[in-house]
C-alpha cells in the first residue's frame, strides 16, 4: 500500500504525518508494555488498561465518535520504504514536503509510541472499518529516542478538569447523564438554596454572589450524582443518540426519572434532600472556614451514599418532600451522638466518606441497590 505523508522538521529529526485505515494497524504494530520481569527490557509502553481499551471500543460505536489525535509509530526504513511519488503536480514533491511510503501487505510494520489504547480498543471494536486514523511516522529511532518521545508526551500533558468536561455537555444537542448532572449542578449553584454560589463551576474558585466560600467542584458534584443515574454514562449517551433503549438498573435509584426525560423532578428531589441537610446541620453547612467536612468532597460523597438509603425509604412511602428528608436528617444527627463533622474524625478519602455514611445511617453494611422507583406522579415532592 502506497501512502502519502507530509514531512515535518523538528530538532529530534524529520517525521511524517499521514493517514492509515484503522484495520491496517490492527495486528500490524507492536504494543509492548515495559516490565520489570524482562531481563533485557527495551519496551517503553505503559501496562495496558483493560478498562480503557473497553471504553474506547464502546466509544467507537458512538455516532459522534472521533479519534483526531495521531497515533505515533516508530518505523524501520528497511520495512516501510520511501518510494517515488507519481503525482502530476508539475513540481518536485519534495519541495512541497510530500513524500510517499510503501507499507507492506503483511507483517509487523513498527512499534506504537503513543496511542496504544486507541489501537487496542479499535482492534476490539466491530466498527474499526469506519475509521481512518491520523498517524505520525518516526523512522529509525534509537531506544533512547523512543523512550524520550513516549515519556515527554505523557509527562507534559495537562489533564482537562472534570468540571470543564461536564460543563461542555451543555453544548450537546442530545440528552445524556452528563448533561443532566451539569444542568442540576448549574441550577443549584445559581438558585437560592443549599448550593447557591457554593460550587466551583469549571473547577475554578470564583466570586459567586459576593458570599460564601466554595469547597466542592462542579466535576465532583456531577460525577457523584451521576452514580444515582447510571453505571455507564458514555453508553447511555450513545444509546440516546441512536434511539436505543436504556436498560433498568437497581443500583441507580434515579434512573427511572432520567429514562423518562424528567430532569426537573430529579432536580427537585436533589434540592429537597440537600436542603434538609442544610436545615439540620445549619451551623456546619453555613461555616465557610473549612472546619467541617459536610460541604467538602468527603462529606458530599458520604451524603450521596446516604441518599441511596433514603431514596429506598422515600420510594416505599411515596414521599420525597423536604419534610420527609428533614426528619431523616434529624435521625442522622442523633446517630452521630455528638461526633464532630471534622477532618480529624472523617479524613478526606473514600474510606472517610464510607465511615461518615455508616455513622450517619448507624449501619454496618451499606445499601447499593434499591427497589424500583415509583412513577413520579405517585410521589409527593412538595410539603
Amino acid at each position: 500500500m502506497i501512502v502519502t505523508a507530509i514531512r515535518v522538521r523538528q530538532p529530534i529529526g524529520d517525521f511524517f504525518v499521514s493517514v492509515l485505515p484503522a484495520e491496517l494497524l490492527v495486528g500490524r504494530v507492536n504494543n509492548r508494555p515495559r516490565s520489570s520481569k524482562i531481563e533485557k527490557n527495551e519496551n517503553v509502553q505503559r501496562v495496558f488498561s483493560e478498562k480503557r481499551i473497553n471504553e474506547i471500543a464502546d466509544f467507537s460505536r458512538d455516532p459522534q465518535s472521533t479519534f483526531p489525535t495521531p497515533i505515533i509509530l516508530a518505523l524501520d526504513s528497511a520495512v516501510v520504504k520511501e518510494v517515488e511519488c507519481n503525482f502530476n503536480l508539475g513540481t518536485d514533491t519534495s519541495e512541497m514536503n510530500l513524500f510517499c511510503f510503501d507499507i507492506p501487505d503483511s507483517g509487523v510494520i513498527g512499534d506504537v509510541l503513543d496511542g496504544q489504547h486507541r489501537v487496542l480498543g479499535l482492534e476490539r471494536s466491530d466498527t474499526r472499518k469506519d475509521f481512518e486514523l491520523p498517524v505520525i511516522f518516526m523512522f529509525d529511532l534509537s531506544l533512547d529516542d523512543k523512550a524520550f518521545v513516549f515519556s515527554i508526551i505523557n509527562s507534559k500533558q495537562t489533564p482537562v478538569s472534570g468540571s470543564l468536561i461536564y460543563d461542555l455537555f451543555e453544548l450537546s444537542e442530545y440528552r445524556s447523564p452528563q448533561k443532566t448532572c451539569h444542568y442540576i449542578a448549574q441550577s443549584l449553584n445559581s438558585t437560592k438554596g443549599p448550593f447557591f454560589g457554593r460550587l466551583k463551576m469549571l473547577g475554578r474558585k470564583e466570586e459567586h454572589h459576593g458570599s460564601s466560600k466554595v469547597m466542592l467542584s462542579q466535576g465532583t458534584f456531577a460525577s457523584r450524582l451521576e452514580e444515582l443515574i447510571t453505571k455507564n454514562p458514555m453508553e447511555d449517551a450513545r444509546l440516546i443518540k441512536v434511539d436505543g433503549e436504556l436498560q433498568d438498573d437497581p443500583r441507580c435509584p434515579l434512573r427511572k426519572y432520567f429514562k423518562s426525560g424528567d430532569d426537573k423532578s430529579i432536580l427537585k428531589i436533589v434540592t429537597n434532600y440537600f436542603s434538609a441537610a442544610e436545615v439540620v446541620f445549619e451551623n456546619e453547612w453555613k461555616d465557610d472556614s473549612g472546619s467541617f467536612v459536610i460541604r467538602k468532597s468527603v462529606g458530599y460523597t458520604a451524603l450521596i451514599i446516604v441518599f441511596r438509603h433514603v431514596l429506598e425509604e422515600g420510594f416505599q412511602a411515596r414521599d420525597l418532600t423536604l419534610d420527609f428528608f428533614t426528619k431523616k436528617f434529624r435521625s442522622f444527627k442523633d446517630n452521630l451522638q455528638g461526633t464532630a463533622l471534622t477532618s480529624a474524625e472523617f479524613p478526606s478519602s473514600g474510606a472517610g466518606a464510607i465511615l461518615l455514611a455508616k455513622k450517619l445511617l448507624n449501619v454496618e453494611t451499606l445499601l447499593y441497590s434499591v427497589s424500583e422507583a415509583p412513577d413520579i406522579a405517585d410521589v409527593r415532592l412538595e410539603n
